[in-house]
């Protein structure tokens, strides 16, 4: 019955932040290692850890059960090197997806996965749970996000399903032509998993 919300810091810091008051029981930041022009700190309301942080974006927050226990995930896009974002970053101007694993009480990280192709621009757009219970992840890659296929130009539309378990990788599947090709949002109905976008 508790509602979650994806945002980035500056949307955070708008949005007044983590008010008890207001019914917020937790909040979790995400930084990473690169330095960048601004920092996880703001005079007025004492928000942040005065850590640099680079383009942490999310897209798309759900909930799901792994041992009978509530669990959220958040997926997004990032520039930066994170431990909690699942690792290295290509670099500075490669932009991967992340997805993270965290207790649905207190925000913990479990795990967290970085989504990447590891040539490219990856960026992530949504999350949905499969029927059994696992996360999947949507969308678009200009690089080859499953092995033997290759980008065929632009952006290639990508889904890939990850173990609730383990947080490894289960499944993927990429399609485009020589346009641009997208990936937005996702559900699953019966065992299939349904994924909308653009080309």
């Amino acid at each position: 019955g508790d509602n979650l919300r994806a945002e980035t810091f500056a949307d955070s810091l708008n949005n007044g932040g983590c008010d008890p008051s207001k019914g917020c029981k937790w909040m979790r930041e995400f930084y990473t290692d690169e330095g960048a022009s601004h920092t996880h700190q703001d005079s007025d309301s004492g928000m942040g850890d005065g850590k640099p942080w680079r383009d942490v974006t999310p897209s798309g927050v759900t909930v799901g059960l792994k041992d009978g226990q509530e669990i959220v995930y958040v997926t997004g896009v990032t520039s930066g090197s994170s431990v909690d974002l699942g690792g290295d970053s290509g670099g500075a101007s490669v932009f991967d997806g992340f997805l993270v694993q965290m207790k649905a009480d207190d925000g913990a990280v479990i795990s967290s996965s970085r989504i990447t192709s590891g040539s490219d621009r990856d960026k992530v757009a949504g999350i949905c749970m499969s029927s059994g219970g696992d996360p999947v992840v949507v969308g678009f890659t200009k690089g080859s996000m499953k092995t033997g296929v290759e980008n065929d130009g632009g952006f290639d539309l990508f889904a890939r399903m990850y173990s609730k378990v383990s947080m490894e990788e289960i499944w993927s599947i990429q399609k485009g032509g020589p346009e641009d090709d997208f990936g937005f949002s996702c559900s699953s109905e019966g065992g299939a998993v349904y994924v909308a976008g653009r080309s």
